[in-house]
């Protein structure tokens, strides 16, 4: 017999004939192939008491869990969150801002938020939702709505004389970030219930989704067309509220990684 042979009965698992015996005593190759296929991997036992000290820190770690929501249920609250507090809140503070632009600059303006909240919408339900696909990359959106916005505002207002620059702004930046405290409040009961596994984007992409609402209300109700202002404060309400979101989850992220570093040793 030849070694292609005592290979293929070793595979078998066949009884070995007295010629296999043969070859395989005067073959080093087929002996050891013939080693490693014999001898089973020896079997580890663990002490009672390091089972006992194992499953005791599994099960102190074990919590009652709610089901999680599904993604469309998560769109669709989000969405709804959305809806109503901009149009609540405009309702509330008047929307001279539709007065005062051109209706074409209304539908663009209008266009691109809902489009670029809609996406916000779509990447904070899939993230909660592990294993679903994604429109754009989720890490990517926050930057990629952030631009439509800013791209929208460039194009669409003019640089205008403005008295009491500063105090415009901060009251435009006071009024928009309320709003977008009041978005995150009902926005977060939703989202907790969902699976965070990368709290920096999901922070990220959180704070500007709370930051897109106090941005609408601010485009709806302020009559000031300066296309400084706007960038400024409008913008800078979607900045400021990107910022504070990554850095919640930033340290929501330290915080995790060094209990589970703690748990390891």
């Amino acid at each position: 017999m030849n070694c292609e042979e005592i290979y293929s009965a070793l595979l078998e698992g066949k009884a070995l004939s007295a010629d296999a015996d043969e070859h395989l005593k005067g073959c080093a190759t087929c002996q050891r192939a013939a080693q490693v296929l014999w001898e089973a991997p020896s079997a580890v036992e663990l002490s009672h008491a390091l089972t006992e000290r194992i499953e005791l820190r599994m099960m102190s770690t074990l919590e009652p869990v709610r089901p999680m929501l599904s993604r469309r249920l998560i769109w669709a609250t989000l969405a709804v969150i959305y809806i109503s507090i901009v149009v609540a809140a405009s309702i509330r503070a008047g929307t001279y801002g539709l007065s005062a632009m051109a209706p074409w600059q209304t539908a663009a303006i209008l266009l691109t938020l809902t489009v670029a909240t809609g996406l916000l919408v779509h990447s904070l339900a899939s993230q909660m939702s592990p294993g679903s696909r994604h429109i754009v990359l989720p890490d990517r959106v926050p930057l990629w709505a952030g631009l439509a916005l800013a791209g929208a505002i460039f194009m669409l207002f003019r640089v205008q004389e403005e008295r009491n620059f500063w105090l415009h702004n901060w009251a435009c930046l006071r009024f928009g970030t309320l709003v977008a405290v009041a978005t995150s409040l009902p926005a977060w009961l939703i989202l907790r219930r969902g699976a965070v596994l990368s709290p920096m984007v999901t922070g990220a992409t959180f704070g500007i989704f709370t930051g897109f609402a106090g941005a609408g209300v601010l485009e709806l109700h302020c009559p000031i067309l300066n296309v400084s202002h706007i960038l400024t404060s409008h913008l800078g309400v979607v900045l400021l509220a990107t910022l504070v979101g990554l850095a919640v989850g930033f340290a929501f992220d330290s915080v995790r990684k060094y209990s589970a570093n703690g748990e390891l040793a």
